[in-house]
């Protein structure tokens, strides 16, 4: 529930930055690198998910390249996704091999189409629709939480 309300925030905050009247300046921070790393990594390792959402919007909300970050985040899932999926086949006895063979290979596939979308989106339609998706997924998730 916590990671739906952070996300909740960061896609409105990702709204209001693409309407945003004034020029957006990126810069790149990369002091937040590793903390963000380590808390993505555990919250898609404990929860099943949350790689893409929470890393994605936190360096959408800082001041870094939109096109660049989701190309970044996209690779960097496939390597995520394998350790946790190593880690789930040695730790958990497995009985459907073709799911975690799919999940693996679906997301090799994946990433290179995701770079090559975003490289012909205008920056203020990523963040428009990253916001979006973000905030739509979120008001979802909190609904079935409480109601």
């Amino acid at each position: 529930i916590v990671i739906s309300i952070y996300l909740l925030f960061m896609g409105i905050f990702l709204i209001a930055k693409a309407f945003a009247k004034i020029k957006l300046q990126f810069k790149q921070k990369n002091s937040v690198v590793v903390p963000l790393a380590v808390t993505g990594g555990f919250v898609d390792g404990a929860g099943g998910g949350g790689w893409g959402p929470v890393v994605t919007t936190s360096l959408l909300g800082g001041k870094m390249m939109p096109k660049k970050v989701i190309g970044t985040v996209n690779a960097s899932e496939f390597f995520v996704n394998l350790a946790s999926a190593t880690s789930f086949l040695f730790l958990v006895k497995v009985t459907d091999w073709e799911a975690l063979a799919g999940l693996i290979i679906g997301g090799f596939l994946v990433t290179p189409y995701a770079a090559k979308v975003t490289s012909r989106m205008s920056v203020k339609m990523i963040l428009t629709f990253v916001g979006c998706l973000i905030t739509i997924l979120s008001i979802r998730k909190l609904y079935i939480f409480f109601f």
